[in-house]
């Protein structure tokens, strides 16, 4: 998650706190798919797995004031997905390993598709930040829907904040960028 000093997220969701989503794939080096819309010459581009630097990812970086990484709290226990009609109960129990390595499977399966903000949550094949974050968990794993756990449910769209305030996530680091001078 990410809030920056200006952000095409705020002129569309002003009431938001948070701007930005990511997938950490990578601690070492930090890499990242998101999907973040246009580059600097203008031209929308949907999810891409990248190295990040203070550069690049996250969007617009020079604009970048707070970085929280957020991770998921998995059922107990973690089940695939699997067709509707097949029982919860019967579903292949997984480790949180293998949980994490379907989650990023799906996030990359989507590399290079079409970035829109008018998807909504029940969309599949075109992308922005929150919402490929969300499928990726929502279509890997059972029970991982964000809206039944969101404080607030509701909405046609998956935002940032949406997946901050989830009780399907918590905090566990964040950093403030001091501007540069």
């Amino acid at each position: 998650m990410s809030r920056y000093s200006k952000s095409q997220w705020t002129k569309l969701f002003p009431w938001e706190d948070w701007h930005h989503a990511a997938l950490i794939t990578k601690t070492n080096p930090l890499t990242i798919i998101e999907a973040a819309g246009e580059n600097d010459e203008g031209q929308a581009f949907g999810p891409e797995e990248i190295l990040f630097n203070e550069s690049v990812g996250f969007g617009k970086a020079k604009d970048l004031l707070e970085i929280v990484w957020l991770r998921p709290k998995f059922p107990n226990p973690i089940r695939e997905m699997a067709h509707k009609k097949i029982k919860r109960s019967k579903r292949k129990v997984i480790t949180e390993k293998e949980a994490r390595k379907r989650v990023k499977a799906f996030a990359r399966q989507q590399l290079n598709e079409p970035y829109s903000l008018k998807a909504t949550k029940w969309s599949e094949g075109a992308w922005y930040c929150s919402l490929l974050v969300y499928k990726s968990y929502s279509r890997s794993i059972t029970d991982m829907y964000l809206e039944t756990y969101l404080i607030v449910k509701g909405g046609f769209f998956v935002t940032p904040e949406d997946v901050f305030k989830s009780n399907r996530t918590e905090k566990y680091f964040k950093s403030i960028i001091l501007p540069s001078k």
